[in-house]
């Protein structure tokens, strides 16, 4: 998923429901880290469900965002 800043990252994970017991709104972001997937740069969240605890990680595209910040320090 392509997001344009931080917290869209956020509000989609709060949105989720669970796999494992269905609840919305459970998962607390345990770990965000910065990978290259295909040499773009990425966020993955690892979440963790309040609930039953299951653990799923979420990957998002942020190259719009690291172009944007490529725009300010050019200036």
């Amino acid at each position: 998923m392509v997001v344009d800043d931080v917290p869209e990252e956020y509000a989609f994970v709060r949105a989720q429901s669970c796999e494992a017991c269905g609840c919305t709104g459970s998962y607390d972001v345990k770990l965000q880290s910065l990978v290259r997937i295909d040499g773009a740069p990425h966020d993955v969240l690892d979440c963790k469900c309040k609930e039953c605890g299951a653990e799923k990680s979420f990957t998002f595209d942020v190259t719009r965002i690291f172009a944007r910040y490529d725009e300010i320090f050019k200036q």
